[in-house]
């Protein structure tokens, strides 16, 4: 039966016993149209089925929507008025513009006539601190509110009142009961990497490591040049892909003071870590020929305003006056180059642009420099290191040890049978195949949906649009192989 929006309640649910499909029914029991996740860190050690990575693809597949808010509607690392002696004060994290927004971002949903449920890790409302907190803004709001019970049942915001208030326990304190986080505990002494002497103990960086990205310590490297560069300490950081280097600039960009000017010479890049960085709540723009002229105006009135954490842009792009004046007009923090080996004239992939990035650290001189790539050899890394005037003793060198890697030549015989079985192998995983021409994408592309696999083209003669479509479809598993 339909309701008015004004009679439509907010559910909380917890999966703490339960198992994916059990709560897939309750939401198709239910008929909740969203799912909130409002949990500190979207994944899960001891239930993997309920990590982020898993869990939104099979919410997706029932026909719910999902939504990551656990950053917006909780405590957060960088606001240390937040903390009472170290512990999260929830009367506290009620007062801040980003606890406010995200219960705007609830009202908004709810105006809209859709069915919500906020997921938190305990089935047992008065267990979840999160259910406790947002449900309370909510029913002081007018909201109806029901929180899903341990044994399937709904039970009233009221009645989640006053079992507390009989258990004599606060709706706002945080109790040893509540096991706060209990989904990232802080990893035991023996299980964290030995910090670099140089390096600060920061407490704050590691915290934010758990609660945003999900991860309970740094890899190698990672911490010396996080912690470095909240101090403001330049960097050359050479790491193989997949290793880590963007967590790098992009962690260090919440803690420290003003905007971090991200540059990057692939659009399709600045789209896929922009998506990424705004689905775990941070502030992160880009601008680029693909947006139109209103966006572009919209996302520099918002760097202005110092709203934007992390704005990405190509060289050509930062090297214009108007977005050099942009930045005259910001609190630039610090400059991260990636792909550097692009400036040095040594490099695999020269781009001229990149050479006149040296100037730049004598127009903003006390923004941090971080360099980073997958690729240098010593002499594209000296001549990174001169170019943008990065100390010796500020050069970090990763193993490029990947053992989950493998790398075979075979001769080609009939190109496309040969891809077809290879895939056959394959069945269920996520692929890019590369071709030298755009025909032969088409083609190939072509050839693998006859065959009837799920495949798309990709290359710089299409449309902006079917790229951006294209690129978002494959970051979200709807799409199996992009040629």
């Amino acid at each position: 039966m339909e309701m008015d929006n004004a009679d439509l309640p907010i559910l909380t649910v917890g999966y703490g016993g339960r198992t994916l499909p059990e709560l897939l029914g309750l939401l198709e029991r239910f008929q909740v149209k969203v799912l909130v996740d409002v949990r500190s860190v979207p994944h899960s050690r001891s239930r993997p089925d309920f990590s982020r990575p898993n869990l939104e693809p099979a919410v997706r597949a029932a026909g719910v929507r999902y939504v990551y808010q656990g950053v917006y509607l909780g405590g957060r690392p960088e606001c240390p008025e937040c903390y009472v002696d170290g512990r999260l004060d929830y009367a506290r994290v009620r007062e801040q513009p980003f606890y406010r927004e995200g219960i705007q971002r609830l009202e908004k949903a709810h105006a809209q006539g859709m069915r919500m449920a906020l997921l938190c890790s305990e089935a047992k409302p008065e267990e979840c601190h999160r259910a406790r907190l947002i449900g309370e803004s909510l029913h002081g709001m007018g909201y109806a509110v029901q929180h899903l019970d341990k044994d399937g049942s709904l039970q009233p915001h009221a009645v989640l009142r006053q079992r507390l208030k009989d258990a004599g326990r606060s709706l706002f304190t945080v109790s040893p009961e509540d096991d706060v986080d209990r989904e990232a505990p802080p990893p035991s002494p023996d299980a964290r990497r030995t910090p670099d002497a140089s390096a600060p103990d920061d407490g704050r960086a590691l915290a934010m490591l758990r609660s945003i990205w999900g991860y309970d310590a740094f890899r190698s490297l990672q911490e010396t040049v996080v912690l470095g560069a909240v101090q403001g300490k330049d960097a050359l950081l050479v790491m193989p892909t997949g290793g880590g280097k963007s967590l790098c600039y992009q962690l260090p960009a919440l803690l420290r003071e003003g905007l971090t000017v991200v540059v990057s010479p692939l659009i399709s890049l600045m789209q896929d870590q922009v998506d990424s960085l705004r689905q775990m709540g941070v502030a992160a723009e880009f601008l680029n020929s693909s947006l139109d002229h209103e966006t572009a105006r919209s996302v520099r009135d918002r760097v202005r305003s110092g709203e934007v954490k992390l704005l990405y842009l190509a060289p050509e792009t930062l090297l214009r006056p108007e977005t050099l004046a942009l930045l005259d007009q910001s609190r630039v923090g610090t400059f991260a180059v990636d792909e550097a080996h692009c400036i040095s004239s040594w490099g695999h992939d020269f781009r001229p642009e990149y050479r006149r990035l040296a100037p730049l650290r004598q127009r903003w001189p006390q923004a941090a420099c971080l360099a980073l790539t997958a690729t240098a050899t010593p002499r594209v890394r000296e001549d990174i290191q001169r170019q943008l005037a990065i100390p010796p003793d500020r050069v970090f060198v990763a193993s490029f040890d990947r053992e989950n890697l493998f790398l075979a030549v075979r001769p080609r015989e009939d190109g496309l049978s040969q891809l077809r079985a290879f895939l056959k192998t394959r069945k269920g995983s996520s692929g890019i195949v590369y071709c030298g021409t755009r025909r032969q994408v088409e083609e190939v592309a072509a050839g693998l949906r006859a065959a009837g696999w799920n495949a798309r083209p990709y290359h710089a003669g299409m449309e902006d649009t079917n790229r951006r479509e294209t690129q978002r479809a494959f970051v979200r598993d709807e799409v199996e192989i992009i040629v």
